[in-house]
């Protein structure tokens, strides 16, 4: 789950909205076969793990082939404990 999301975030999308909706179809099967619940894109057996997470920048990281420089969204997407709510590439520090 971790890979996805942090290839996931790389790509770009027409609409920052879209981002939870277009997961929604892979969390309703996973949710169905390994019978646990995501909450705002965190899996609740993971939930302390799936909290260290952060987001990549262009300034800071030497390695970033193509840059996505991260941001805020305007409206409320999710919780703020979750990379749903920023723009952005997220990595995972496991």
């Amino acid at each position: 789950w971790f890979g996805l999301i942090e290839e996931y975030t790389a790509r770009e999308m027409t609409y920052p909205t879209d981002k939870l909706p277009a997961l929604s179809g892979v969390v309703s099967a996973l949710q169905c076969s390994i019978g646990d619940i995501c909450l705002a894109g965190i899996w609740k057996s993971w939930f302390l793990e799936g909290l260290l997470w952060r987001l990549q920048h262009p300034d800071w990281d030497s390695y970033v082939v193509l840059p996505k420089k991260p941001y805020r969204v305007e409206s409320w997407r999710a919780p703020s404990w979750s990379w749903a709510a920023l723009e952005g590439v997220v990595l995972y520090t496991l």
